[in-house]
């Protein structure tokens, strides 16, 4: 059995293997939409799990800075460009209704962070999302 812990490493092993079992543990992604299981219903394959999508959070991360600073206009969201846009598109519908210009910013890997973070603070941005990923504890 395969233990995998994030998208990156269930599609790493789904990659690998199509005769070991995984059990995969992702709360950044839709497994249906990241192609990792057919359906649902009826997954099929070799790969089992825990699977928490839930890109709306996204519109609560900037509607707690909207709310906590007076004033704000610009957020930084900072994303890994690997992971499902779902959180990203989340967040563009909730920026246009709090009345927040995004800021995107993306770093694939852990050696993009350093001139990433530099990013929103040479913009002024009043506040930094940081959509979640593995970014940085397992590199593609």
């Amino acid at each position: 059995m395969i233990f995998a812990i994030s998208s990156i490493a269930i599609q790493a092993s789904k990659a690998a293997t199509k005769t070991i079992p995984i059990v995969g543990l992702d709360v950044e992604s839709d497994p249906v939409a990241s192609g990792f299981v057919a359906s649902l219903a009826r997954p099929g394959g070799n790969l089992t799990g825990v699977f928490l999508d839930l890109p709306e959070l996204s519109g609560k991360g900037l509607q707690l800075p909207k709310e906590a600073i007076p004033g704000i206009t610009r957020v930084a969201v900072l994303r890994d460009p690997r992971m499902d846009p779902a959180p990203l598109r989340a967040a563009e519908v909730a920026a246009r209704s709090l009345g927040l210009r995004l800021q995107i910013v993306e770093a694939g890997g852990s050696g993009d962070l350093e001139g990433a973070f530099r990013v929103p603070v040479r913009a002024r941005s009043g506040a930094l999302m940081i959509i979640p990923s593995p970014l940085g504890s397992i590199e593609n």
